[in-house]
């Protein structure tokens, strides 16, 4: 994906042709052991304060997602509980 340790990036859940369905913005943490998994996985601390894994989402640096996504319409969801 091109995202290093500390840097900014949107996490998508979907998207289809004309909205997109993010769980917001955050920060890479880098490969971190995931226990639903039972190994490692790129883990996004979210602005929200709730994480996610690559495995839940589509992600990306902040501004190659918005620029790909910028006709779209944005919607933010909560991710599920870990």
């Amino acid at each position: 994906m091109g995202a290093q340790v500390g840097d900014r990036v949107v996490a998508i859940r979907s998207a289809d042709s004309k909205r997109v369905l993010t769980f917001g913005e955050g920060v890479y943490q880098g490969r971190v052991y995931c226990e639903a998994l039972g190994y490692e996985n790129p883990c996004i601390l979210l602005d929200m304060g709730m994480r996610v894994w690559g495995y839940q989402c589509w992600w990306g640096p902040v501004d190659q997602m918005k620029e790909r996504f910028k006709h779209h319409e944005e919607f933010v969801v909560e991710p599920d509980a870990e």
